[in-house]
């Protein structure tokens, strides 16, 4: 990975001190899965304890709200997404609870470092359920072969106490080295700033096996299974290179060089220029 990475968006600047811009949302009770399984686009009643999946979460439109990282885990369920989210997709789900039995809670009782991979795993492919590997003192999710979540703290004893996996545990990568892992494995992000921007199939969300067509009904479902069936999607995540002085803000839209319009979901500045993904009408 290149060591030219200068800055990023004042966005997503984050210093060595500061904490983690990745945080856990904890379900915890016996109905968490149940509860969660009409809320995203993935298949949470069949996920095994010590696997992850990738989901979204989305409003009745269709539109996404946060893309999550589902663990599960023997008192429910861990959801893994930036920080800045936490608040707002806890207070959103809290008001779908109702009667089932799980508490929704956020703490620093786990810590969510960005880490090289270790080569295993694959971008944009395999099996949507995946297990959560073990690393040193930390729980690993493999996301593609160059980039780790690894998740240490309290929390994670019941399941590391488990059978898992063996991993090495990755280098822990600054932010902008993260992002610009990200932006080469074409993994995108949603932030406060780009919430309800874009739908499943725009992010590549079906790619990245997030989505399950054959589920029960959840929040945005009829969108969702419309565009898949129906091929409605006019707008795709799309990898560019773009001149130094085009860092944008997420969500915010702009022309791209050969005249395209689009919108820029995550990207990073370098010497040489700028890589990012951005979301744009397929060419011709």
């Amino acid at each position: 990975m290149s060591s030219k990475v200068l800055q990023t968006s004042p966005t997503f600047l984050v210093q060595d001190n500061a904490a983690s811009p990745i945080g856990v949302l904890r379900l915890v009770g016996p109905d968490a899965a149940r509860f969660l399984q009409g809320q995203v686009t993935q298949e949470v009643a069949a996920l095994p304890s010590g696997h992850w999946a990738r989901a979204a979460l989305c409003t009745a439109q269709g539109r996404i709200l946060a893309l999550l990282k589902m663990v599960a885990v023997p008192e429910g369920l861990w959801l893994v997404l930036p920080a800045e989210r936490l608040a707002a997709i806890r207070d959103h789900l809290q008001r779908f609870v109702l009667r089932a039995k799980v508490k929704l809670v956020t703490d620093d009782s786990l810590v969510v470092s960005t880490c090289a991979g270790s080569g295993h795993g694959s971008a944009a492919a395999g099996q949507a359920f995946q297990s959560v590997a073990r690393a040193a003192e930390a729980l690993v999710l493999p996301l593609s072969a160059t980039r780790q979540l690894c998740l240490s703290g309290e929390p994670t004893g019941a399941l590391a106490a488990t059978s898992l996996p063996t991993l090495t545990m990755g280098v822990r990568l600054a932010w902008p080295e993260w992002l610009a892992a990200c932006v080469a494995d074409g993994e995108p992000e949603v932030f406060n700033a780009s919430m309800e921007k874009w739908t499943p199939h725009m992010l590549a969300q079906d790619q990245w096996q997030a989505i399950n067509l054959t589920k029960g009904c959840y929040t945005g479902q009829e969108i969702v299974a419309r565009t898949h069936y129906l091929g409605k999607n006019k707008r795709r995540l799309e990898r560019v290179e773009l001149p130094a002085d085009a860092l944008r803000a997420p969500g915010e839209t702009f022309d791209l060089p050969d005249g395209r319009r689009a919108e820029w979901v995550l990207g990073v500045a370098r010497e040489i220029g700028n890589e990012a993904l951005v979301v744009t009408a397929s060419p011709g």
